[in-house]
């Protein structure tokens, strides 16, 4: 299908119609003729600004007319784009709109020109609003911290039958997600393509704003939030976990066909059904030292099934007791009358995290205080991928989370029950 903005020199000559100018590095990502783009940018390189141009083309297409969407983790992060596309066309008035509401903390932020072409803005904390319709663009913003299912099971399927475009942009989060994202641009697919742009490659942006960055911020920070290099991020949970110190398979002792190795062997279990359902089997040892031995991770599992995986998951490691979200009573009594010794865990969010880290730190007399075995991908996924939520400055928000947490809350459930008794010092941040 051909479409009259879709190829450079079109889209360069109607931004410049309307007054904008794109920077060196945004016609870069204009001008690619790939479906899927990502852009991963220090702060201030212009990505905001960058997903309202694109959207801009998309909008001015009226035969056949468009749908767009804006993802963000919020509706705060989707409007940034919007805001653009407001300020340069609705307010001067340099185009007509059937349709022009924009209303942030209402979460209505929508454009719809004379001719029907449409562009929405969505939040990935409302996965219901991301269903039925087909798209034929769709920009993903802050893409290091929207939740992976939301792109693979929300988003990507509506691009399908108009074989939509994606822009995908975002600060570096250091999570697996994200960065599989980017290196499907770096040759692994074909019809991807995707930039690391430091915020130096924004022309307007003061130099002498960077030097001080450097001086100022921890060489970590300044390299994720200004030369856009994926690295540990400040805002990691568990940035104690080291996949190479923390995983490996340890060595199970047995006698007369018994697990002898831990004193022992519990299962946390975190319920879901569209979200994965995720049952975590760890051994703890007389020294306190917990291994995580396996994972059962799923979605769209029944109740018979959830029971019937436990059951061998506790015939296969011994397992004593499940400790439960108590948010579905439901299953855990379907667990109990099972024969499986099950209870509700204790949900204690900032204990648990604080727990799950002194094992993660702990190593004496050569022993590590937490191993996690290779089996559990989702495991190490998720430690590399759940961070505390950010404001847009920069800060941490110490009671808010992102990244996928279905094993570690799994995890957590378990150890904060079995630790209740002792006296864990929560610390708010570091």
């Amino acid at each position: 299908m051909h479409r009259l903005y879709q190829d450079a020199l079109s889209k360069f000559a109607l931004l410049k119609s309307i007054g904008i100018e794109p920077h060196e590095g945004q016609r870069t990502v204009l001008a690619a003729p790939e479906r899927f783009k990502v852009v991963v940018a220090g702060t201030r390189f212009g990505k905001s600004h960058l997903g309202g141009q694109w959207a801009t083309c998309w909008l001015f297409e009226a035969h056949p007319p468009t749908r767009g969407w804006i993802v963000g983790p919020t509706y705060e992060d989707g409007e940034f784009e919007f805001r653009y596309l407001w300020d340069w066309l609705v307010s001067p008035g340099k185009l007509r709109f059937k349709r022009a509401n924009y209303n942030a903390k209402g979460g209505d932020m929508q454009l719809v020109t004379d001719w029907g072409s449409e562009l929405t803005v969505k939040s990935a904390e409302h996965p219901k609003g991301l269903g039925g319709e087909e798209l034929d663009y769709v920009i993903m913003a802050e893409a290091g911290t929207t939740n992976k299912r939301i792109w693979e099971r929300s988003v990507y399927g509506r691009l399908s039958n108009r074989q939509g475009e994606a822009l995908i942009t975002g600060t570096p989060r250091g999570s697996d997600y994200y960065i599989e994202l980017f290196n499907n641009g770096q040759g692994a697919k074909p019809d991807w393509k995707s930039w690391r742009f430091p915020t130096g490659a924004n022309p307007y942006f003061p130099r002498e704003e960077i030097e001080t960055a450097k001086r100022n911020l921890t060489p970590e920070m300044y390299d994720e939030q200004f030369e856009g290099r994926f690295a540990q991020f400040e805002g990691l949970v568990y940035k104690e976990f080291n996949r190479e110190k923390h995983v490996g398979e340890p060595l199970l002792v047995r006698q007369n066909g018994k697990i002898v190795s831990f004193k022992q062997i519990i299962a946390g279990v975190d319920w879901g059904y569209t979200n994965p359902c995720a049952i975590v089997v760890m051994g703890i040892d007389g020294d306190d030292n917990v291994v995580v031995l396996d994972e059962w991770y799923h979605t769209e599992q029944s109740q018979a099934q959830k029971v019937a995986a436990a059951k061998a998951l506790r015939d296969k490691w011994e397992v004593s007791h499940f400790y439960c979200d108590p948010e579905s009573p439901d299953d855990i009594a379907a667990f109990m009358r099972s024969g499986l010794k099950a209870s509700q865990g204790i949900t204690e969010v900032r204990r648990g995290i604080e727990i799950v880290r002194q094992k993660l730190r702990k190593e004496a007399d050569g022993k590590k205080g937490f191993v996690m075995s290779a089996r559990c991908v989702n495991g190490k996924r998720e430690f590399g991928a759940y961070m505390y939520a950010m404001s847009r400055t920069g800060a941490k928000k110490e009671d808010k989370f992102t990244g996928d947490q279905h094993f570690l809350d799994a995890l957590r459930y378990a150890l904060t029950s079995v630790d209740r008794s002792r006296r864990i010092t929560v610390r708010t941040s570091g």
